[in-house]
């Protein structure tokens, strides 16, 4: 059951800290920033096009929800050139959550370990 309630928006170039528990297991404290001017992130009509067309509803939900745990998230594509849009469509659409990892939106074979 998801359950979504108002919180003020911090000013804009600040942040705010909320907690968020998930399933009475997991508790952290989530940063959320408002960039500059208030505008959303950029991204290409093409990321959010194919994240939508590769993957199901439930599917993007349930990887958004691992991105705000913080959780580590590999995106695998036998097109190289859709790695990275699909990357910036996911950080767009957690927009005001700022992802706080290391983000790699391309990582050669060479260096999987």
């Amino acid at each position: 059951q998801t359950c979504a309630l108002p919180i003020s928006c911090p000013p804009t170039d600040r942040c705010m800290k909320i907690f968020w528990e998930r399933k009475h297991i997991f508790q952290r404290w989530i940063r959320v920033c408002f960039p500059r001017m208030r505008r959303l992130p950029l991204t290409e009509d093409r990321g959010i096009q194919l994240l939508f067309t590769r993957f199901t509803p439930e599917v993007v939900v349930n990887i958004v929800e691992h991105i705000l745990a913080e959780d580590s998230i590999i995106l695998y594509a036998q097109e190289v050139s859709n790695l990275a849009p699909l990357a910036e469509a996911l950080r767009a659409i957690v927009f005001p959550f700022v992802w706080q990892g290391v983000y790699l939106p391309y990582l050669p074979k060479s260096e999987w370990r």
